[in-house]
């Protein structure tokens, strides 16, 4: 698909006022077009022969997060059972922009990242969260859903197996590493494709 020089202009102003932490809104401006012709731009761009790095980058990703989810789940299993309330509420299941270029990377399309948005108020309850869970794999949700934690679920982390906690420390500090690294060199490969075009 071709992208227009507009649209890579689009982008490179977006990624650089926002440092790739820009929300995906339907109400922004632009509204939902304005968004899907964005997702199409950056499903486009990771398609390039030249963004084979970012596609390592991303399978790299997906798999150190899918070794983060036995951690995670286990301490959920541990607690949010006597949670009375609910902490995965839609405003923390919101893509933002490197949320995209992560899921393009991995070859999701942009009808697909679309269908995966969560527009319902903030305030609500996340669609994706049934009596086992998310129906979502860890790998697919949005960043910033994948690492909220309530201060309970922190402190049982902190006070349970130690050696379990400094390795899950570990890789997520791998994973915050690999992901800069990843929405660098998107956002340095858009900027030289904006500035030659």
């Amino acid at each position: 698909m071709a992208i227009s020089v507009r649209l890579y202009g689009q982008l490179s102003k977006l990624l650089v006022s926002s440092g790739c932490g820009y929300t995906l809104n339907r109400e922004g401006e632009g509204g939902e077009d304005m968004w899907a012709s964005l997702i199409n731009a950056i499903g486009a761009a990771a398609d390039m022969p030249q963004m084979s790095g970012l596609k390592e980058m991303a399978k790299r990703l997906s798999a150190k997060i899918a070794h983060a989810d036995p951690f995670i789940m286990d301490c959920n299993g541990k607690v949010c059972p006597q949670c009375e309330g609910v902490c995965c509420l839609n405003k923390f299941g919101r893509y933002d922009i490197g949320d995209v270029i992560y899921l393009a990377a991995l070859g999701y399309r942009p009808a697909e990242i679309l269908s995966f948005s969560n527009h319902d108020p903030e305030c609500l309850p996340c669609k994706y969260l049934s009596q086992a869970g998310c129906v979502i794999s860890r790998q697919l949700r949005p960043f910033r859903c994948n690492w909220f934690f309530c201060i309970p679920i922190i402190e049982y982390m902190e006070n349970g197996n130690k050696k379990a906690y400094r390795g899950f420390s570990s890789l997520f500090h791998e994973i915050i590493r690999l992901r800069k690294d990843m929405l660098d060199e998107f956002c340095a490969y858009i900027k030289v494709l904006s500035e030659s075009a």
